[in-house]
């Protein structure tokens, strides 16, 4: 339902009554029928038709904010309509039952309202205001002590260095100031959050840019973007064999030229090609040619 400013009503719609009651009651006092309403102002002297019509059309206007503002399932609540006093006290019967059974449901409600990560921190406490409310309005208050201590413990592990900072006060900080810091709390987690979030795409991004940067393929590894004669698994290899084979090795040559000074003729010739790693045709060729030399 929308005012004359433009401003709008929330329907009711059972479980909206105290938010509703308090908006309903704005709107009827912008209007200047609230006064019928609540009781205060009655009607006039029958004798008096001017003034008798003005209250009427009063009271009709106050009965129509209520009735249009009321979701129509709940309509059946309220008959056939003709009196605004009436009407907002079937209302506040129904939904304002001051009995420990109400009593009892609320407080399960409001034990079962618990933030999760994630989710909003402002619709969690007017949640937890909204319950906080419904029981004041059946006679039930909570001190506001109890407000705080009951937010705080409906609080998951993330707000634990918050809450821990607001437990070292001697005394429970006042209701609006623990939702401030609440407000301000989610807004650094959800920084952090998004900082973490960006650096981790920042890295997706820079391997798959230098993935699709191409390049050419190595024939060692088969990755992109070098050379076999550079690839750095080659080379490990490459190393590796050295150290296992006598004929490259400087060591192994050494020994070789000591072979030398042992052995006559082609055979010492031989030992060396072969030492140097050269092919066995060619050693022997080299070997028939040292004899035919000697």
């Amino acid at each position: 339902m929308e005012g004359k400013t433009g401003l709008s009503v929330v329907l009711l719609n059972g479980s909206n009554y105290p938010t509703w009651k308090i908006q309903c009651r704005m709107v009827l006092i912008r209007d200047g029928v609230w006064s019928i309403v609540n009781g205060t102002e009655s009607a006039p002297d029958s004798s008096d038709a001017d003034k008798s019509a003005k209250f009427m059309a009063r009271s009709d206007k106050a009965l129509a904010t209520i009735v249009l503002a009321i979701d129509p399932a709940l309509l059946y609540l309220l008959g056939d309509p003709v009196d605004p006093v009436l009407v907002w006290k079937t209302l506040q019967d129904q939904f304002q039952k001051k009995t420990w059974a109400n009593k009892l449901a609320l407080r399960r409600k409001l034990n079962s309202l618990n933030l999760e990560d994630g989710n909003s921190m402002t619709e969690h406490i007017k949640s937890m205001t909204e319950v906080f409310s419904e029981l004041a309005v059946i006679g039930a208050p909570m001190e506001d002590e109890d407000k705080v201590v009951t937010l705080l413990a409906s609080l998951p592990d993330s707000y634990n260095v918050l809450v821990t900072a607001l437990e070292a006060n001697s005394e429970v900080p006042k209701m609006e100031i623990v939702t401030e810091r609440l407000l301000h709390e989610e807004r650094k987690l959800q920084d952090r959050s998004r900082g973490a979030q960006g650096d981790g795409n920042a890295l997706m991004m820079t391997a798959k840019s230098r993935r699709q940067r191409g390049g050419p393929r190595c024939y060692e590894c088969s990755e992109i973007g070098h050379i076999q004669r550079d690839c750095p698994e080659g080379k490990i290899g490459s190393k590796d064999m050295r150290r296992r084979s006598p004929s490259t090795s400087i060591e192994g040559r050494s020994l070789d030229i000591r072979l030398t000074k042992q052995k006559p003729g082609g055979e010492a010739i031989t030992a060396v090609m072969r030492s140097l790693g050269l092919s066995q045709s060619m050693c022997c060729r080299q070997h028939a040619n040292s004899r035919m030399s000697g």
